[in-house]
């Protein structure tokens, strides 16, 4: 069996669809194949982008350049005209800015930009990364970083970030060591430890089981509080093409 066949029988999945298929799993398969993506679908990939770029760009130092951050959001919205434009564009700003002035207040420098990386669960291949790396002065100590932009008031035990720090962890494999899982949940400016032990196993199971009905293509709708606030809303339960 040549390289090519071996490729084409690996599923590959990224941590931005486990994350959507566990808040809803017809959202999930809806923004993978939908034809035309709503407007807060490319907003919200736009700004991991840019917070890749900016923080390549920021290497060891303690803030973040304004210009930059206004230079990142205007590229993310270069190509995008509607009605609320200017009012996402300021709260994307404040968004960045939130992550600078919590780098200011724990003393932090940032020592390493974006780290993709590729983690198996049963065969099944998933994408995740750091989204940095950052020196708590203070203390002379490193942290790898994820970047939180939800707004929603999560409790951690309920936030689907837990899923993408657990990749960090399994793929750091830190789980009986003294390193931290730092998250900054920047629209409240909030910074909280990942609690890697609190959840044993569970969360490493859960991340397999789901892989798995992906990759079985089980996508069900589901209806509840978090369809209000969906950009597809509705749209799960028409007879539509797409």
């Amino acid at each position: 069996m040549n390289q090519n066949n071996i490729d084409n029988e690996i599923k590959y999945f990224d941590i931005n669809e486990l994350e959507d298929y566990i808040v809803c799993p017809a959202k999930a398969v809806i923004n993978k194949i939908h034809s035309n993506r709503p407007i807060k679908e490319h907003i919200r990939e736009g700004m991991r982008y840019g917070l890749n770029d900016l923080t390549i760009r920021s290497l060891d130092k303690t803030s973040i350049d304004t210009k930059q951050i206004h230079r990142v959001v205007s590229v993310i919205f270069k190509n995008l005209d509607y009605k609320d434009r200017d009012k996402d564009i300021s709260n994307l700003i404040v968004l960045y800015e939130n992550l600078n002035k919590m780098l200011l207040e724990h003393e932090y420098t940032i020592t390493g930009s974006v780290m993709p990386f590729e983690l198996s669960y049963n065969g099944i291949i998933l994408k995740s990364s750091i989204d940095l790396v950052v020196k708590d002065v203070k203390r002379n100590l490193k942290y790898p970083v994820i970047v939180d932009f939800s707004k929603t008031k999560y409790e951690p035990f309920y936030n689907p970030i837990v899923y993408r720090c657990q990749t960090v962890a399994d793929h750091l494999q830190i789980g009986g060591t003294n390193t931290e899982v730092v998250v900054m949940s920047i629209a409240s400016g909030k910074r909280w430890f990942f609690e890697k032990t609190k959840y044993k196993n569970l969360l490493n199971a859960s991340i397999k089981e789901t892989l798995e009905c992906m990759d079985l293509d089980l996508y069900p709708a589901r209806m509840s509080w978090i369809c209000a606030g969906c950009a597809y809303r509705g749209i799960c339960h028409k007879l539509i093409k797409l």
